[in-house]
């Protein structure tokens, strides 16, 4: 992995006492189910008891979270650092000038989307984005507008069903720029599907130079139960927390 290094920054948009308040934790756990039950119930708040003092913390990185009547604790990054972090590699270390973005038509893909083209465009870069249907079966479409384009790269956001068809297409089409994909591009069921076509993908991620000895503390205890290093999003979970 190529490691992008970005300062952590804690941001209070509103002073919020919380005294009496019911707190609803809605962490991303096995198969994300806090993470989408906090996130329907922030979206449905006009079907909740306006009498009812609830504040949610969760760890979401939508930014339509921050529109809502209910005080919100984020521990989750925010895409907006994903987004720049990744353009910001592909502009400065991999000399990329033009980037095609192919990411899912949904809430998370469409502010990846924003802020990674947002940013690479700032800086000098040209991009191109083609948002996709979540469960699209056959990207060929999409795939083959982005090389219409001719980019130097092209940025995937990995947790699409599609990825490893829309890698291999790129294979067997003779694409040979570069491939960025964020954090989940280390899966190894990714890997697994798409076969020789995922080789050379590169993997920026925002990660943290702080340190603390509750942090060390999880690490050890992490590895000794699983035997394995945390992944990102272990920090996420309820014993990360």
């Amino acid at each position: 992995d190529l490691i992008m290094r970005h300062e952590i920054e804690f941001v209070e948009l509103q002073k919020t006492n919380l005294d009496g308040y019911t707190l609803i934790e809605g962490f991303p756990g096995m198969g994300l189910v806090g993470t989408i039950a906090a996130k329907y119930l922030v979206e449905k708040h006009n079907y909740i008891d306006k009498e009812k003092d609830l504040a949610f913390m969760v760890g979401l990185s939508s930014s339509s979270l921050y529109e809502t009547k209910f005080p919100i604790i984020n521990l989750a990054y925010r895409l907006e650092s994903e987004g720049t972090a990744a353009a910001e590699f592909a502009a400065n270390e991999l000399g990329v000038k033009t980037m095609g973005i192919i990411v899912a038509n949904t809430d998370f893909g469409g502010t990846l989307d924003t802020y990674v083209s947002k940013y690479f465009n700032s800086i000098g870069g040209k991009s191109f984005s083609e948002r996709i249907k979540y469960n699209e079966p056959n990207p060929d479409t999409s795939v083959l507008k982005i090389l219409q384009n001719k980019p130097d790269a092209i940025y995937i956001q990995n947790d699409i069903p599609a990825m490893a068809a829309i890698l291999r297409r790129l294979s067997q089409m003779g694409y040979e720029g570069k491939r960025l994909v964020y954090y989940g591009g280390r899966d190894q069921s990714l890997i697994d599907g798409a076969g020789e076509a995922a080789e050379s993908l590169y993997v920026p991620w925002v990660i943290s130079d702080q340190s603390s000895e509750e942090r060390e503390k999880f690490i050890q205890s992490f590895k000794t139960l699983y035997d394995k290093d945390p992944f990102v999003t272990a920090y996420f979970t309820y014993d990360g927390v």
